[in-house]
């Protein structure tokens, strides 16, 4: 049976900078399916989407129903022959997606796919229409890695090799070239403009948060370029990471820092290979460290951060380990963070972005499940948890990755009703109630600001802008005399 892993990893930050995680647990997906590359979640928090071996993009709808299919690239492809295979000569028939991202505005998905070219399939998925095959009179013939501009809405893209395809890197004695190119398409023009040539295996490129530049990886020469959109460097490139193995896609976090799935490789005396996550800002400087070949005894493809203090791992190869006499397909982790309250009684509560509200007694074991829908509908990425010191109700924010879809809601443990407080926030992650429990303050992270939802007095049920930032804030917590610190990122 095939397995999506997915790595929750429960702790307390520690540092600035880093966010440890500590917790390993499964989904599972389709049966006979492999290889996913890349792992996203769409602006409404939807998914995860993975990209597999067999040519299709699958979505994620819950551990009820599990994974369903999404998009594929290829007009050609048919269930019958394509579902499960792992034979990389129906690349051309079935389709091999090995890189996707949504524009946040529009909710299209782009997709690169290895044989077929640069694709994008509408919010509702099904057939992906072709947007381009060729640049510069060369056919594509490996594509694996792409990533939208959220401010103009361009399209970036990476091309491994412009003389041979994925079918050729399991030949013996395979050597890679550097034919490799980093590409833009235009969607108002659609025109497809060769940036970058010369690259030793371009792999999945990261714009900026602020569209000033582009990253791109080159896997043989184990470092990370930058190719200036605009400014005084405006077509330029320069060495930007040196790495300490080989690496993999870029991609950005919501802060605007990168994460850059790496794979050191060692020969000797047997060949080994360790993966690692390696997280970095705009100015260079490492941030973090991770390292999976806990989870992971072959190379990692893609390490995204999909929220502050969540990551999605995937896996283009697949390892199988016996288990009760039966296999299992080591694939793609997901890494989470969740956010955590007590109450004065000692109880946790856990905000869980995929499991909903949950609670764990004073005495510890397993969590109880306390609320997972709001008005019908199921909560999609639950971020955050304040526990009013007075009553004892609780306030949750769900986060829908950047668009006004956010909400809080408060949940009364006592006669179990949940209800939606506020809603059409740009990206709440952050709540906290006000010692007297007269309101609970949110944070919008794409908003910059901070808003104040009144539970009592004169001007209960209303909201109002409470406080306006120049950056994006984060996590909001109340100190022991009733003040409060919210985490701004600049």
């Amino acid at each position: 049976m095939a397995m999506l892993y997915i790595s929750i990893f429960l702790s307390l930050p520690c540092a600035l900078f880093s966010i440890p995680y500590s917790t390993f647990t499964s989904i599972q997906l389709p049966p006979g399916v492999t290889g996913p590359e890349s792992v996203a979640l769409d602006p409404l928090g939807g998914g995860p989407y993975v990209a597999v071996a067999d040519g299709r993009v699958l979505k994620w709808l819950g551990p009820t129903i599990g994974f369903v299919d999404f998009a594929t690239t290829s007009p050609n492809r048919t269930k019958q022959q394509c579902d499960g295979t792992t034979d990389p000569n129906l690349g051309f028939m079935c389709g091999r997606p090995l890189g996707f991202s949504f524009n946040s505005l529009t909710g299209q998905l782009y997709i690169a796919d290895a044989y077929l070219g640069l694709h994008v399939v509408g919010p509702s998925g099904g057939l992906a229409t072709r947007l381009a095959t060729s640049a510069e009179g060369i056919t594509f013939r490996f594509l694996d890695g792409v990533d939208v501009d959220q401010v103009t809405g361009n399209v970036y893209f990476s091309s491994a090799s412009t003389t041979y395809d994925l079918r050729n890197i399991s030949q013996p004695n395979f050597v890679p070239d550097s034919s490799g190119r980093l590409l833009r398409y235009n969607p108002g023009t659609k025109s497809v403009t060769v940036l970058l040539r010369g690259l030793n295996v371009a792999i999945g490129p990261a714009v900026s948060l602020d569209g000033s530049f582009v990253l791109v990886s080159e896997y043989t020469t184990k470092r990370v370029l930058r190719f200036w959109i605009n400014g005084p460097n405006a077509n330029t490139v320069e060495v930007f990471l040196n790495l300490p193995g080989n690496p993999s896609k870029v991609k950005r976090t919501i802060l605007g820092d990168f994460w850059v799935a790496v794979n050191i490789i060692n020969q000797q005396p047997t060949p080994s290979v360790f993966p690692q996550g390696i997280k970095f800002n705009a100015f260079k400087t490492v941030l973090q460290t991770m390292n999976f070949n806990a989870q992971y005894p072959s190379s990692i493809s893609v390490v995204q951060e999909t929220s502050t203090e969540a990551l999605y791992i995937g896996s283009r190869n697949v390892t199988e380990e016996k288990k009760t006499g039966s296999k299992k397909h080591v694939l793609t982790s997901v890494l989470f963070y969740y956010h955590i309250q007590f109450d004065d009684a000692g109880d946790l509560y856990i905000a869980d972005p995929y499991y909903g509200l949950n609670v764990v007694r004073h005495d510890g074991g397993l969590a109880t499940q306390l609320a997972t829908t709001v008005e019908g509908v199921p909560f999609r990425f639950l971020i955050a948890v304040d526990v009013d010191p007075l009553s004892g109700y609780k306030c949750l924010t769900v986060h829908s990755n950047g668009r006004l879809y956010s909400k809080v809601i408060e949940v009364r443990p006592y006669n179990q009703t949940v209800t939606v407080l506020l809603r059409g926030l740009s990206g709440a992650v952050g709540t906290q109630v006000s010692s007297d429990g007269m309101f609970v303050l949110v944070s919008e992270f794409i908003a910059k600001r901070i808003q104040r939802y009144w539970l009592k007095g004169p001007k209960a049920n209303t909201a109002e802008v409470f406080m306006a930032f120049q950056g994006n804030p984060n996590k909001i917590k109340r100190n022991p005399l009733g003040d409060f610190w919210v985490a701004l990122n600049t």
